[in-house]
């Protein structure tokens, strides 16, 4: 679709060569009113302008089309150059020299980055002049060329700015769609786990209790679906995912707590744990646990059954290494480097309880901690690795 005409007096104000193009035409010719015109069947409107003569018109400035030359190209799409007016067999007896009292003139087409008619640049003058030559018709195809091409320049800039402001507006929607809908999610969830906790402390009836630990287990994996979501929008949202970084000395109680809450959640599966972390680790140890805790929930889901999933933290030699490992089919190489990628999983994996964000969410939080995350995986045995300064270099 054509550039309106407030469209198209923006693109050419974006481009800041203009002014001095329009210029180098006026000295170059000898014209006193030089111009860029968007023209269109109904409308001529300019877009900018280069006046010695006050000639009356500044940007936006309109004429009526059907009064113009310029009309004229855009419906031969070929310019028109007139020397003197009044001596000129086609010109000599036309309304519009006469109507703007101009004895020289030139228009030259301009068209937009789809080849489609955008205007004119064009030029007037009262007295007569030697326009039509080869040296300033070169020069004068030559700058509306130039014209041209910024033209398409600017549009695309402008088209791509737009875009971006679009996508941009769009994302800050859908976070906050999101934000909005863990929240109500989250307060029915908290409902649903006191209810559970009540039922809990008031019966002991096997069955009841078998129930209530089925339950618990969905309401544990719907909270961790809710966060991954609303991890994934932050990230998307070009802010990654918020780590609060400090001094704790209480990482290795929250990740027991992971490795105990997951032992609880599959009791069908082995979990081996051995975490030895006594020194104090700069990190957010909330994030870290998020982690291991989805680095586990792979492991569990993706791993042989009746084979044990070891978890493993320790900090030596100022650097804190966590690994989760387990059992099961080889991980292809080319499926390596795509498995931190949100939304994928392996087609010949079993069916996923989750989204496939589990793995991209614990790479973003190994990113905003400046640490490594990376996976081995042979023999059958896949191994996942987490490495990190246990403080930040100016501590060293």
């Amino acid at each position: 679709m054509p550039y309106s005409p407030d469209v198209s007096v923006s693109i050419i104000k974006s481009i800041d060569s203009v002014p001095h193009i329009l210029k180098l035409v006026a000295e170059s010719t000898g014209v006193g009113f030089v111009c860029i015109a968007h023209v269109t069947p109904d409308s001529w409107t300019v877009c900018a302008i280069h006046d010695e003569v006050d000639f009356g018109l500044t940007v936006g400035g309109k004429l009526d089309v059907t009064y113009t030359l310029c009309n004229s190209v855009r419906a031969m799409d070929k310019e028109i150059v007139i020397e003197h007016a009044d001596e000129d067999p086609l010109y000599a007896d036309h309304p519009v020299p006469k109507m703007f009292n101009f004895q020289s003139y030139f228009s030259f087409p301009l068209h937009d980055e789809q080849g489609r008619f955008f205007g004119t640049l064009c030029g007037l003058d009262k007295k007569a002049l030697a326009l039509n030559n080869d040296k300033v018709l070169s020069l004068l195809s030559s700058f509306s060329a130039l014209i041209t091409r910024q033209i398409e320049y600017a549009a695309a800039f402008s088209e791509a700015k737009y875009q971006w402001q679009h996508h941009k507006e769009a994302v800050q929607l859908r976070e906050q769609n999101i934000a909005i809908l863990g929240h109500d999610l989250r307060t029915p969830l908290s409902t649903i786990s006191v209810g559970l906790d009540v039922i809990e402390n008031i019966t002991n009836e096997p069955q009841t209790a078998k129930v209530v630990k089925m339950m618990r287990a969905s309401a544990f994996r719907i909270e961790r679906l809710i966060s991954d979501v609303m991890d994934f929008a932050h990230t998307r949202a070009s802010q990654g995912v918020i780590v609060q970084r400090r001094k704790t000395d209480e990482l290795g109680d929250k990740l027991s707590h992971v490795v105990a809450e997951l032992s609880n959640n599959y009791p069908a599966a082995t979990i081996t744990g051995d975490i030895v972390i006594n020194d104090v680790i700069y990190c957010d140890p909330d994030r870290l646990s998020q982690l291991l805790s989805n680095l586990l929930i792979n492991a569990l889901i993706h791993g042989e059954d009746g084979r044990p999933v070891t978890v493993s933290a320790q900090a030596k030699k100022s650097m804190l290494c966590i690994q989760v490992a387990n059992y099961g089919p080889t991980i292809p190489a080319e499926a390596i480097d795509r498995l931190f990628q949100p939304f994928w999983r392996q087609e010949a994996g079993r069916e996923s309880e989750g989204l496939g964000l589990g793995l991209y969410i614990a790479s973003e939080i190994s990113k905003a901690h400046d640490a490594k995350l990376f996976v081995s995986s042979e023999s059958s045995h896949t191994v996942f690795s987490f490495h990190m300064p246990v403080l930040p270099a100016s501590d060293h």
